[in-house]
This record gives structure tokens, sequence and C-alpha cells, in this order.
């Protein structure tokens, strides 16, 4: 009235074949809420910075792939389980007004030291994070873009994929 050893392997054997195929699936899928969590932080990061820039009414920084404890007018966000694939680590900068701006050399400061050797213009900035692909091909990578336009609004654009290399 009990199962036999044969019946037992093969059930077991079934069950292992039926374990090694949904694996791959599984680890696509966590790397993909590994990317969707990655990609909340930075948005939410940025959309704070400028709210806080805007009521403050104070420039506000966020310093990308930092991990220092945040302050009144900084912000940092380190990427955790993604990897943001964007063109330098510079800060980024909210205007008092919201606006976003980034730091430049300032052409006066050479005919005049007095002036800052920098100053903030305006100027837009895409971010793309990538996801790592466990299983295949590992060169083509989920990506998120998020856009900042200079007026500060912030987009995410979900669901591309590419070459992140």
């Amino acid at each position: 009235h009990g199962f036999t050893l044969i019946e037992l392997m093969v059930t077991i054997a079934v069950m292992a074949i039926i374990a090694m195929l949904a694996a791959p699936s599984f680890a696509d899928l966590i790397a993909k809420q590994r990317l969707e969590s990655t990609t909340k932080q930075l948005l939410n990061i940025l959309t704070t910075a400028r709210s806080q820039a805007i009521l403050l009414r104070q420039a506000t920084t966020v310093n990308l792939d930092s991990s220092n404890p945040d302050t009144g007018t900084v912000l940092n966000w380190k990427p955790n389980q993604a990897i943001l694939k964007s063109a330098t680590y510079k800060p980024v900068f909210f205007t008092e007004n919201g606006l976003i701006a980034q730091e430049v050399a300032n052409p006066d400061h050479v005919s005049d030291p007095l002036q800052p050797a920098k100053i903030k213009a305006p100027a837009a900035a895409v971010f793309v994070i990538c996801g790592e692909r466990i299983i295949t091909p590992p060169q083509i990578r989920e990506i998120r873009t998020i856009t900042v336009m200079v007026t500060g609004n912030i987009e995410s654009v979900v669901g591309s994929t590419g070459s992140c290399s």
C-alpha cells in the first residue's frame, strides 16, 4: 500500500526538472525587482530634493554614488542593487525655484579672479539605470531612464531594453 523506491525517485526527478526550469525566470524576476527598487529610490530622492529646494527657497544638492548622511540642503544617493550608467557621478543641483542646474566653469573667472571659479547653469539631466540579466544573454539588460528637464520636471521611462555596456 506504499510507494516503491522507483516511484519516489521518478517523482523527485520530475520535481527537480520542473525546479530547474523555474529557477532562471525567478532569478530574472529578482533582478527586475532590484532595478525597479533602485529606480524608485533615485526618483524619490530627486523629487524630494526639488521639493525641498522650493519649500526652503535654498539650492539643494543630490550627490550620486554617495552614502554620506543627508543634511538640510544636501541629499545623498547610492545605487544599491543596479548600475547607474551615467556620464559621471557629478552632483545634481536644484535651484531655489526647483530648476535643475549643472556646475560649470565660470568664463569670467579667467579675467577676474574674484569671480567664482564655478557657477551653476541650467541643464537637463538624464540618468540611465541598468539592471543585471542573470541568464540569457548577460550583455542585454533591462534599462530605466530618468530625465530631469531644465524646468525640474522629472520623467521616468520604464520597460526599455538595450545594451548597457
